[in-house]
């Protein structure tokens, strides 16, 4: 799979560095330019300075953004996968009714990039 996501540009929101890593680790080698953000105020800053297509958002106890801002990113031609653990189901719930997409972790490599990719398909 790797370069399947050649060029594409993903902008990763989550509180956990641990988890930004081993997500970004497999967007690069799916060949994706990705942003990182920790909280909303790196979402604005990061939204101001790069045009991403996808947006994937951590939903751990700490998470960073809430479902509304699925539409805000809608709004922008972003299109949003939402990570979700053991005990999200409620929160997983909420960000799908907003039209975002939802991995279940363990995450792996494979899923992670055929979500985006099927993401951005959605826009082409």
């Amino acid at each position: 799979m790797a370069g399947e996501l050649a060029g594409a540009r993903v902008l990763l929101l989550a509180s956990s560095e641990v988890t930004r890593e081993l997500v970004k680790v497999y967007l690069a080698e799916g060949g994706a330019e990705v942003v990182e953000a920790s909280d909303a105020r790196g979402l604005a800053v990061a939204l101001g300075a790069y045009a991403p297509q996808v947006a994937i958002v951590d939903l751990g106890p700490a998470a960073p953004a809430p479902p509304d801002v699925v539409p805000l990113l809608a709004g922008r031609g972003v299109d949003v996968l939402a990570l979700a653990g053991r005990g999200d189901g409620g929160r997983a719930e909420a960000w799908r009714t907003a039209g975002a997409g939802v991995l279940e972790k363990p995450l792996a490599p494979d899923e992670v990039l055929s979500a985006v990719a099927a993401r951005l398909a959605r826009h082409r």
